[in-house]
């Protein structure tokens, strides 16, 4: 965003709020009309993300990766799985796809740099947990125009706009898992998971971030 807010200058928030809108393509700059920018991020996301994606690893149903696109770009934020990712295509589309497909099809968007992994950390027991995982999209951009600017939760825009702002800085970002035991109304004893949005890792130095949007 600074790099962005370097170029644009004038109302700081003003500008945030377009980064968030549409990310920050450097081709984005030269356009003032609104249509023009909608009309560049989908050429992009479809002409060459999708594309470059389908031809490259040769997939044979490409709305298939489409879909999967449109169901992590809805789910930033939140901690997803395979498995639960293979439910949601079921409910949504007519489509059969597998946990090992859906797999592929991650790691061949990852690839391609449209998204990032956030791995899920044990805090305590300092040690990674595999069942789930955080994805974030390298340019919010394109993440909007893939559910055509419709879902626009701030709070989940600006945890990947940290996200990325963090990696652009060299830190390892993982999402942190605190488990503990708490105490409920009637004096039962639970076991509890906490999240910590982010342990960032740089050599020797580790910080641990909660993103909130407000704080009233």
């Amino acid at each position: 965003f600074a790099e962005f807010y370097s170029y644009v200058g004038g109302d700081e928030r003003k500008a945030l709020d377009t980064y968030m809108l549409y990310g920050g393509m450097p081709r984005l700059l030269t356009l003032e009309d609104e249509k023009d920018k909608k009309d560049y991020l989908t050429s992009l996301y479809s002409e060459l993300y999708v594309k470059d994606i389908v031809e490259r690893n040769k997939i044979k149903v490409p709305e298939g990766l489409r879909e999967l696109v449109r169901i992590l770009a809805s789910g930033i934020g939140s901690s997803t799985n395979p498995t639960r990712i293979c439910n949601t295509f079921q409910s949504v589309s007519q489509l059969q796809i597998t946990d090992k497909t859906i797999n592929e099809y991650i790691s061949d968007i990852q690839d391609a740099f449209l998204i990032e992994e956030a791995l899920r950390y044990d805090v305590k027991g300092r040690k990674y947990i595999g069942t789930e995982t955080k994805y974030y999209f390298c340019d919010l951009g394109l993440r909007n125009i893939v559910l055509n600017l419709r879902q626009q939760e701030e709070t989940h825009i600006m945890e990947n706009v940290i996200y990325n702002e963090l990696r652009m800085r060299g830190y390892l970002v993982d999402v942190g898992l605190v488990e503990c035991w708490t105490t409920d109304e009637n004096g039962k004893r639970k076991r509890s998971k906490l999240e910590v949005d982010f342990v960032v890792n740089n050599g020797p130095e580790r910080v641990y971030i909660q993103s909130a949007f407000n704080m009233p």
